[in-house]
């Protein structure tokens, strides 16, 4: 069973379509006033911001300028002579008298030492089985000896008389005295020199020499 309606008049009807309408457009206009500020807030947040920026350039010192310093030339004029001054001194008495003085040399300072040397090979004794075949070895390099300044001055004299061992390259070894006139005068003296020679190198391994060394005053 269908339901019946009641059936309205046009006047109410263009009634409730206007209202509509109106209410419609109230709600636009509402809805537009809400959405127009929004949108002018992102315009603005899309222009871009610049940011100014001062910089200060700082002048370059410029170089200080050097004088050179230009010697000045030297004259080409030689220099001046130096002045002679002649310096007199006038002669004065002089109230010291020097006495004469006589220069007497001692005895020692007038006596010269000289020196004798000998020199002998020193083979083995008659009737030894065996016998030295070795070369009389001279010597190649002496060391003169010094007199003894007290013998000097004392005016002693005296000879001293070694045997030395010569190696295979002439150089002494050992020594041996054999004689000294006047005992512990000359023999320091002697070894002092003597030890330092040097002789031709003998045919064996080793050979005795003998020397003597004679010390006198020249008078």
């Amino acid at each position: 069973m269908l339901l019946s309606l009641p059936k309205n008049s046009k006047s109410q009807l263009f009634m409730v379509g206007g209202l509509s309408i109106a209410v419609n457009i109230g709600l636009a206009y509402m809805l537009y006033l809400v959405i127009t500020p929004s949108h002018s807030v992102t315009v603005l947040n899309n222009i871009p911001a610049y940011t100014a920026r001062t910089v200060e350039r700082k002048e370059k010192s410029k170089p200080k300028k050097v004088e050179l310093i230009v010697a000045a030339d030297a004259p080409n004029s030689a220099p001046a002579k130096p002045t002679i001054v002649n310096f007199s001194i006038p002669e004065m008495d002089s109230a010291v008298v020097l006495p004469d003085i006589v220069f007497s040399p001692d005895i020692e300072l007038s006596i010269n030492p000289t020196f004798e040397f000998d020199v002998r090979e020193i083979g083995t004794k008659n009737g030894s089985p065996i016998q030295s075949q070795v070369v009389f070895a001279k010597p190649t390099y002496q060391v003169p000896p010094k007199y003894p300044n007290k013998a000097k001055r004392n005016g002693i004299e005296g000879h001293v008389i070694l045997e030395l061992l010569v190696n295979e390259k002439g150089i002494p070894m050992q020594h041996r005295v054999i004689e000294e006139k006047p005992e512990g005068v000359f023999l320091r003296s002697s070894l002092r020199s003597v030890m330092r020679w040097k002789f031709v190198p003998p045919k064996t391994d080793q050979q005795w020499q003998q020397v003597t060394l004679n010390y006198s005053l020249e008078k």
